[in-house]
């Protein structure tokens, strides 16, 4: 799947949430004053508000990264997503990759598609889904992974969801998908 990103405002919005990943550390280890921290969230909170002019929306948060909607910035055959890496560390990103680059079409159809990464693994586009939260889903989607050879031992209600069949000459229910590679998935 091919897509095309403006990859100037990519980095900047991976420096903007990791400027401010600096600024929380700084404000928690009282390097800083209040006034000067209430400045820097106002500058944050003031940026984040000029990307969603741009149809760029936080959507999630995690440990290691935040989501966002792709908006203006990325043009895609589906719609996607933003993952981007907290506090320079791609760890999580580079995680999700790895593992995409080792899947075979028949698994990728059991996961939400990466559609394209930045080289230091700042940022991921990935196919949006939406969440299902369901037990039901996420046996379905264990079951289907595991027909294929692989498992996943971190598989949780709140990280499967639903897309429309890639078949466009049939309308077909929505297929639950994994939508974060990463921990605990493996071949078997």
């Amino acid at each position: 799947m091919k897509c095309s990103a403006d990859s100037e405002k990519l980095l900047s919005l991976y420096e903007t949430v990791n400027n401010w990943q600096q600024v929380q550390a700084r404000s928690e280890e009282g390097v800083m004053s209040y006034d000067e921290y209430e400045e820097q969230m106002d500058n944050y909170l003031n940026t984040l508000e000029e990307f969603e002019d741009i149809g760029v929306r936080k959507i999630g948060e995690g440990r290691d990264r935040i989501t966002f909607t792709s908006g203006d910035i990325v043009s895609s055959p589906t719609t996607s997503i933003i993952k981007v890496s907290k506090s320079g560390g791609g760890s999580q990103n580079v995680e999700e990759v790895e593992l995409w680059k080792q899947l075979d079409e028949k698994v990728r159809k059991n996961v939400a598609w990466l559609i394209d990464w930045d080289p230091k693994h700042r940022w991921i586009i990935q196919e949006r889904v939406s969440q299902l939260s369901s037990p039901s889903a996420t046996q379905a989607v264990l079951e289907k992974l595991e027909d294929k050879g692989w498992t996943c031992s971190d598989v949780r209600p709140e990280n499967v969801g639903k897309r429309e069949s890639t078949d466009n000459k049939k309308k077909r229910p929505k297929e639950p998908v994994l939508m974060d590679l990463g921990v605990g998935l493996r071949r078997i």
